[in-house]
């Protein structure tokens, strides 16, 4: 036990370092990516920034290999005395979403028909050897076919079968989302607390896609019944008819006034309605997921400190990487701010 609240207090250590909104505000405003390195040259991040400020590619990969060599020095320090299950629940939260997500880039890419060494550079590299094949593919048919034999081939075959008749990658990806969440819902059946945090990840991806579907004119081409499919199941909010039949963001957001993202989006709606950027309402569910794991950190102990640590470090990496690449494209501090997520 003494192991164990040793290794939370020193999560707990790194959160209270985590940047804060004045250091977002004060990065916004920086004059250049060098300066942005420069302000962070005590950490670790401005090194990498110093060392590539003319290539934002190389950065990026690098400001992830920074996060994910973190997250595997927190697992890897995660006490002996701690079940083994929970051992293997953050690596499946962490390690295998971020897996999820380099497929999902991949796929994404084939179907475009990117440049495959393109494809390639940005795939992090502790996946780039295991899915080398499927990179260099010709075809998203033939990517598929090579993952013959992996849990999720069925479910791609699904979505592939959907992109070949509607020209749309929707399906494909959700089904990856459903098969990470459906997977990590069985590891965890034990912990309310977990189960919690769970739910609350599922929320923020359903309220994102529904918002898009009110908003956007090309989520509206998508059949009513088939957007649905497309919508993660187990969150806590369920009412997703009521939702999709929302007629503005004003009645979705009387829609949810029940659930925890509520106040956050409408101290958004006025800047939102200001600018019409849809980025600040993502901002405002992401804020408010963050609120969620922020609250999990009460309990003095458990598996549920780091993963929420590791979830806030990755908003983190999520911001630089952002403000880097709209200062880059000299995008004024002002707009920099809507699309930042304040984390601490």
């Amino acid at each position: 036990m003494l192991r164990s609240i040793s290794y939370t207090s020193k999560v707990r250590a790194l959160i209270s370092k985590l940047l804060t909104k004045r250091d977002y505000e004060l990065l916004s405003e920086q004059d250049s990516v060098i300066s942005i390195g420069s302000y962070l040259e005590k950490y670790d991040y401005g090194k990498i920034i110093l060392k590539y400020p003319e290539n934002l590619i190389r950065m990026e990969e690098e400001l992830w290999d920074l996060y994910y060599q973190e997250m595997e020095r927190l697992y890897n320090y995660i006490p002996a005395n701690i079940p083994v299950n929970e051992r293997r629940i953050f690596e499946y939260f962490i390690f295998k979403k971020m897996e999820i997500e380099n497929l999902k880039n991949i796929l994404m890419g084939i179907a475009l028909n990117l440049d495959r060494d393109n494809i390639f550079d940005k795939t992090h590299k502790k996946f780039r050897e295991k899915y080398k094949e499927i990179i260099y593919s010709e075809s998203l048919d033939e990517a598929i076919l090579k993952l013959k034999g992996e849990e999720y081939f069925d479910r791609l075959s699904l979505g592939l079968k959907y992109y070949k008749e509607r020209g749309s990658m929707y399906k494909l990806l959700s089904e990856l989302d459903k098969y990470y969440y459906e997977n990590v819902s069985k590891l965890i059946t034990h912990s309310p607390h977990l189960s919690k945090i769970l739910k609350t990840m599922i929320d923020r991806e359903n309220l994102k896609l529904i918002m898009r579907y009110i908003i956007e004119n090309e989520y509206k081409k998508v059949p009513r019944e088939e957007f649905l499919s497309l919508l993660i199941p187990n969150g806590r909010i369920s009412k997703f008819e009521e939702l999709i039949e929302s007629e503005s963001v004003e009645r979705f957001i009387m829609n949810i006034t029940d659930t925890p993202y509520y106040d956050t989006i409408s101290k958004y709606m006025k800047r939102y309605k200001e600018v019409g950027d849809i980025d600040i309402l993502d901002k405002a569910i992401d804020e408010a997921y963050l609120n969620v794991l922020k609250n999990a950190l009460i309990r003095p102990f458990g598996i549920e400190i780091p993963l929420c640590y590791a979830e806030m470090k990755r908003f983190e990496v999520v911001n630089l990487i952002k403000i880097i690449k709209l200062k880059a494209e000299n995008i004024s501090p002002d707009i920099i701010k809507d699309k930042i997520v304040i984390i601490v």
